[in-house]
């Protein structure tokens, strides 16, 4: 369809006709679509064309307004993914403009937010020709709205900065202030924090008509935490708790009351450990003030939480209650915290927060010394799990290694070998570490060498022979792997606070700011991690491996085999992160939130032949 600058989805069919040689007479459908739509997307249309043709073959009459509706609805919402290029034909008017904006608000009415934007656009395109800057401004806040919306955050800031800029030439304050704060909400989105702040801080809640002050306060403490300005964060969050104390209690009130009291309780304990990091750890007692207010402040979110019976919400905040005072060295109530964890876990059912907070009693139960506790808690969950659906092999495993320990310290070995055995044959079946089974088998022989089973000693010397070379084997052939990073499958790297700022994941469909936030959270809260330092977390059959140098502003994760010896992951993620801060050690000096530089990382890696033999 050159000719007239269309492209076009024809659909060819037959119809009964006895007048016509054969009986069937053939007809056509054609959609003829601008010709920068891609002809790869002409199939969308096909079912529609199906259907019309239908209506045709079977001599009914055809409403080919309510098709056409349809095909237009589909190009519209297609378009707006595409993104395509418009442009104004001749003769348009602005009486048309005026008809294609009242379509589009109608359809955002409705939240067709795709099917909106094209006739919203082009409205957009005759009000700037013409200069109608009022109308500017209200078709430039439904398509920010729009591309909000829609998850097109960049897109959508760029929209509010032309609203506030033409709402600032005629003195639209209700746009204005509206274009300024989502303005800020879109930058904060993309992780652009300082721009976010350079909108934001540009309003005054005091003065604020047309958007909610709570909502202000709340999106501004989030960027100052992202800044790690907890103290401007702090300061934004007392102003959001006089705001809502002040307002009608319900439900959805007290939630929020609850999570700015977490919050609070957050940022102080942040601003103990930025402390603890410029100090060292053993200077707790310095920053002891903000430990205190953060407990406070939690204790406050329990009560909350508590009146709701929001169990959910009640197991972190427990959990963090129990890190701080763990950072306190008051141990019984970091058990006590624990356990009113383990309570909340329990009425809400989740099984696997249950998991997470057993793990960290033991932990807490084996520096005590207190094993004839380890082995009846472990019993209790195991009696949970028959009741469980489902519950992941690695974690029984481990908690049967836990137990055999346990018993191995009362001096029962033969309850410990047994539990070993179990351990092992679990390991087996679910394919797990050999680093894992190699720990096991250590252990088993050990009780056998006690026994002088020579029979034992010498079959399981036998399968550590095995381990072992194994183990040596798979050093040798990963690392000499063909891999963009050898055995590790995929690579993400993190500003300090969790946002990402690159990543190499072909295989896994990740939502990157939750994995950020929750390695943030584990880097920042974990007992494992200030005390021992948290280098890896195992899910399922894969291995997170973490690298967090203390001379650098970021952190890499890395996903590999289960199978993959640590070591040798753990190395090449450490060349990597070099890499990554020799390329771009001065957008890393002056980093903002803004990850564009980062984004041919892979390319250069791939340039320098980058290898990690």
């Amino acid at each position: 369809m050159k000719t007239i600058q269309k492209n076009a989805k024809i659909y060819l069919d037959t119809i009964e006709n006895d007048d016509v040689r054969g009986g069937l007479q053939p007809f056509s459908i054609v959609i003829l679509l601008p010709e920068q739509f891609p002809q790869e997307r002409l199939a969308i249309f096909e079912d529609i064309l199906q259907k019309m043709s239908a209506v045709v073959s079977n001599k009914q009459k055809i409403d080919l307004k309510k098709y056409y509706e349809e095909i237009v609805d589909l190009y519209l919402e297609q378009a707006f993914e595409e993104d395509l290029d418009l442009e104004i034909e001749d003769g348009y008017s602005i009486t048309a403009a005026v008809n294609d904006f009242n379509h589009g608000l109608e359809l955002y009415k409705n939240n067709k937010y795709n099917s909106a934007y094209r006739p919203l656009k082009k409205a957009m395109i005759k009000f700037e020709e013409e200069d109608q800057k009022n109308l500017i401004a209200e078709a430039s806040f439904l398509l920010g709205t729009i591309l909000l919306k829609t998850g097109k955050y960049e897109n959508a800031a760029e929209q509010y900065r032309k609203l506030v800029n033409v709402a600032t030439e005629i003195n639209k304050a209700q746009y204005i202030e509206k274009g300024m704060f989502m303005a800020g909400f879109s930058y904060y989105k993309v992780q652009n924090y300082v721009e976010a702040l350079e909108f934001l801080n540009q309003l005054n809640v005091e003065s604020l008509k047309y958007i909610s002050p709570l909502k202000y306060l709340l999106i501004t403490s989030k960027v100052y935490e992202n800044l790690k300005m907890h103290k401007k964060a702090i300061e934004k969050y007392e102003q959001a708790l006089r705001i809502i104390s002040n307002m009608p209690d319900n439900d959805n009130i007290r939630k929020q009351r609850a999570q700015i009291y977490y919050a609070l309780g957050i940022q102080n304990f942040r601003i103990a450990i930025s402390s603890l990091r410029a100090l060292g750890i053993k200077h707790t007692d310095t920053v002891d003030e903000f430990l205190i207010r953060s407990i406070n402040f939690l204790k406050k979110s329990v009560q909350v939480f508590k009146s709701m019976d929001d169990y959910e919400s009640l197991i972190p905040t427990y959990r963090m209650i129990a890190e701080i005072y763990g950072f306190k060295n008051e141990h019984d109530n970091q058990f006590l915290y624990l356990s009113n964890a383990k309570n909340a876990a329990e009425r809400s059912n989740n099984i696997t927060a249950q998991l997470k907070v057993v793990d960290l009693i033991i932990k807490i139960l084996k520096d005590s010394r207190k094993y004839e506790e380890i082995i009846p808690l472990i019993d209790n969950m195991f009696e949970k799990f028959s009741a469980n659906a489902f519950v992941d092999m690695f974690s029984i495993a481990r908690l049967h290694q836990n137990k055999g320990e346990a018993y191995l310290q009362k001096n029962s070995p033969q309850e410990a070998l047994d539990e070993f055995l179990i351990t092992l044959n679990i390991y087996k079946k679910i394919d797990s570490p050999l680093i894992k089974r190699k720990s096991i088998l250590e252990k088993i022989i050990e009780i056998y060498e006690k026994r002088g089973e020579k029979d034992h000693i010498e079959y399981y010397n036998k399968l550590l022979k095995q381990i072992k070379e194994e183990m040596d084997n798979q050093k040798i052939e990963l690392e000499h792997s063909e891999l963009l990073f050898g055995p590790v499958k995929e690579v993400w790297i993190m500003a300090e606070n969790g946002p990402e700022m690159y990543n190499y994941a072909p295989e896994t469909e990740v939502d990157t700011d939750l994995l950020g936030g929750f390695m943030t959270a584990m880097q920042a809260f974990s007992m494992e991690l200030q005390h021992e330092s948290l280098n890896s977390l195992v899910i399922g059959r894969d291995r997170y491996d973490i690298v967090n140098e203390e001379d650098k502003k970021f952190f890499i994760l890395g996903r590999s085999s289960i199978k993959t010896p640590d070591d040798v992951s753990k190395r090449i993620l450490r060349k990597v992160s070099q890499l990554f801060y020799e390329t771009y050690k001065t957008h890393l000096d002056n980093y903002n939130g803004d990850v564009t530089p980062f984004r041919n990382f892979t390319e250069i890696i791939n340039k320098k032949d980058f290898t990690f033999a």
